[in-house]
């Protein structure tokens, strides 16, 4: 398999997400990321690793805009390492439109045009690939619209000939190149530009537009590829002359103004037809958009722009009832056979994976659904973004269904026309509506997944609000492809190491995972025992470095450092899955949880669980299935994490229980695989297909 180096220059940082979105088209490509931006910037540093842990970042000046990062990149790999060369960088999207070729493009046009030569899906990464492979003499490929030689003309030929004489070739007669530069190019053929450097970009005359060296190089990325044997491969994914009709339309049509009131003002044919205040809602954007969108489709229909039957299946693909075919001068009318689901599909959170395993039980149903995508985490890591693909058949812009499910904590945004549910999960017996005093404002009702926070939620929730409890959707949605020995191999454990489990998250609350109580009862129970090892992954690292550095220093102090092994790292969820099946135990000393998702994965994996007998995950642990350890109550202190501020107590669990518990699993092997066994049976059986319709389908009866 060929191997690429992609380098990214990332100037624009508010095109990042979509950057990221394409490079997942190289999946199944073995290729290196490098990453070049201007400036340090964490959040976006975060995620290009969320995204690629093995990503390569450094700063370097945007000299020559993206020529001179790019020179810069070549000189820090090792060019004979690879096969081939990925070109991408951030467009300028300031500004209404370009020229290009003689024609007028929006500047969004263009800047998916450059990308769409390389990063157009998956199959036009398969098919650029299969063309430098098939044809030897191909040595650059770029989107054939923007393949040209026109603009070489614009830069006089002894300025590009003494340039190619710098680099030591010829110049040729097929003066053709691949304006904006982003290209697939054989790796070899880029090492004539080794004898430029970074700084060479530093002095730029920026009034002379087109004349730059930045420019220059722009034309000789290509005329070096034909001076030495090799041609440019045009390739075509997109009709931009269809696209750019299709602009012109929508701007006649449809106008959007944001005053300075903040008011967003939508026009149609210069006619004020809505009108909204914006409000500072983390996903208001995204509802924003939705909105947007449905009404766009509404006035099409009305005027008959499209036919609407074809409408209504082009644009609305959906399982189950489409829209009503009533009369659309009162808007969309909505069916009450079916329900809505509105989740950050892509997020790494709970509450995240809560919508997709709603999403994975409702498959199995008869139900119909679709999925709205609010992608208000901001989280694309590389395996996120193909959760959310694989479920893209029914994902849609528009929920046809009255009942709208909303899988996140925190305001709702309202809309009348639709019965909003909520599933809030909270892991104290206090507290909530002081951290979340809108939560239940625009709500008609209230799904708790657990008992603990249907006991909860009935003691503060308004009498006009119907709450139900409905047993949490869990299903199997991994996968295990490497046996428990080879999975060890890969974080050094030994085959006859026993290992202790724990997971947590540090954006959940230090304090309530409570990190330290496992590691003192593991301390208390091996602390010098080279045969067990104790395991903690954790997520929220990179955002809390303080506190990762305060449970290093804690497993220090306990004198367990080297039974100890950190994974500080972002791992798919098959991989997630395969590392807890890969220990002997997993053990959680929280001080409160609204439903307990990793105790319950274990026990879906026949692991034995220690857990605190407090919380959510009393609805599926008891005596006869689980290690519970008993507790007492304590007050919050010392909150760095300020949502817990307001709860009155939280559970003390007991440490000399938990250790007694580890020791007794340690020494009674066989016994606590049996227990393991019916802990995975209680679970499938309790968390059953049968209850589920059952409940789900009272809650779309009821009005």
């Amino acid at each position: 398999m060929p191997k690429i180096a992609v380098h990214l220059h990332l100037y624009y940082l508010e095109q990042l997400d979509d950057i990221l979105q394409r490079l997942c088209y190289l999946d199944g490509c073995k290729y290196d990321l490098f990453v070049t931006m201007s400036g340090l910037n964490p959040q976006a540093h975060e995620k290009i690793l969320k995204f690629n842990p093995q990503a390569t970042i450094w700063q370097t000046p945007n000299f020559g805009y993206d020529i001179g990062p790019f020179i810069d990149f070549l000189h820090k790999i090792k060019l004979d390492n690879y096969d081939y060369v990925l070109k991408i960088h951030t467009k300028r999207m300031s500004g209404d439109y370009c020229q290009f070729n003689h024609k007028r493009f929006s500047v969004k046009t263009w800047r998916d045009m450059l990308l769409d030569g390389v990063l157009c899906s998956p199959q036009a990464v398969k098919d650029n690939l299969q063309i430098m492979a098939k044809n030897p003499t191909v040595g650059m490929i770029g989107n054939d619209y923007i393949l040209t030689d026109e603009k070489a003309s614009l830069l006089p030929l002894p300025t590009l000939s003494a340039e190619m004489q710098k680099i030591g070739l010829t110049m040729p007669k097929d003066l053709h190149f691949v304006a904006g530069t982003m290209f697939f190019v054989r790796a070899k053929l880029l090492r004539p530009f080794l004898k430029y450097k970074i700084e060479d970009f530093a002095i730029s005359d920026k009034s002379v537009h087109d004349n730059t060296l930045a420019h220059v190089l722009e034309r000789l990325f290509g005329l070096a590829v034909t001076a030495q044997g090799y041609k440019i491969q045009g390739v075509k994914y997109k009709s931009y002359e269809l696209q750019i009709i299709s602009d012109k339309l929508k701007r006649f049509l449809f106008q959007k103004k944001i005053t300075r009131k903040g008011n967003l003002i939508v026009k149609i044919f210069r006619i004020p037809v809505f009108v909204i205040k914006l409000y500072p809602y983390s996903n208001f954007q995204e509802i924003l958009v939705y909105k947007i969108k449905r009404l766009i489709v509404v006035i099409a229909r009305l005027l008959c722009f499209v036919d609407k039957k074809s409408a209504r299946c082009k644009i609305v693909k959906l399982k189950g009832q489409y829209l009503s075919r009533r009369s659309y001068k009162k808007g969309l009318h909505l069916t009450n056979n079916g329900i809505g689901i509105s989740l950050d599909m892509a997020g790494a959170n709970s509450l995240a994976q809560v919508g997709r395993d709603l999403i994975d039980k409702l498959k199995q149903t008869d139900i119909p659904f679709v999925v709205f995508d609010t992608k208000v985490s901001g989280d694309i890591s590389q395996s996120k973004w193909k959760i959310a693909s694989s479920y893209k058949k029914q994902i849609s812009d528009f929920l046809p269904y009255k009942k709208k499910i909303l899988c996140m904590v925190g305001e709702c945004y309202k809309e009348p026309e639709y019965d909003n549910i909520t599933t809030p999960f909270w892991e104290f017996e206090s507290g909530m509506l002081e951290v979340f005093p809108n939560l239940f404002e625009n709500v008609h009702s209230v799904i708790a997944f657990s008992d603990f926070c249907y006991n909860y939620f009935k003691t503060i929730i308004p009498q006009n609000i119907k709450l139900y409890k409905v047993k949490y959707p869990f299903v199997k949605n991994w996968e295990i492809s490497h046996k428990p020995e080879e999975v060890r191999k890969e974080y050094n454990l030994k085959t006859d190491d026993f290992v202790v489990y724990y997971a947590f998250d540090y954006n959940s609350c230090y304090e309530r995972k409570n990190p330290e109580a496992v590691v003192m009862a593991f301390a208390k129970t091996f602390k010098g025992n080279s045969k067990t090892k104790l395991v903690i992954k954790t997520n929220g690292f990179i955002q809390n470095p303080n506190k990762v550095e305060k449970l290093k220093n804690f497993v220090i102090q306990q004198h367990i450092e080297n039974q100890t092994v950190f994974v500080n790292s972002f791992l798919t969820r098959n991989q997630i899955m395969e590392l807890m099946n890969a220990c002997d135990v997993f053990i959680s000393l929280h001080r409160g949880e609204g439903l307990g998702l990793g105790m319950l994965e274990a026990m879906a994996l026949a692991k034995p669980v220690i857990a605190t007998n407090f919380g959510g995950n009393t609805e599926f642990m008891n005596k006869e299935n689980s290690f519970l350890v008993d507790y007492g109550y304590m007050r919050p202190q010392n909150l760095d994490y300020k949502t817990y501020a307001f709860v009155e107590k939280w559970a003390a669990p007991n440490i000399t229980q938990a250790a007694d518990y580890l020791n007794w699993i340690y020494t009674h092997t066989q016994q606590a695989k049996e227990l393991g066994r019916r802990a995975q049976q209680s679970v499938f059986e309790y968390f059953n297909i049968k209850d589920f319709i059952k409940e789900i389908s009272q809650i779309i009866k009821d009005n």
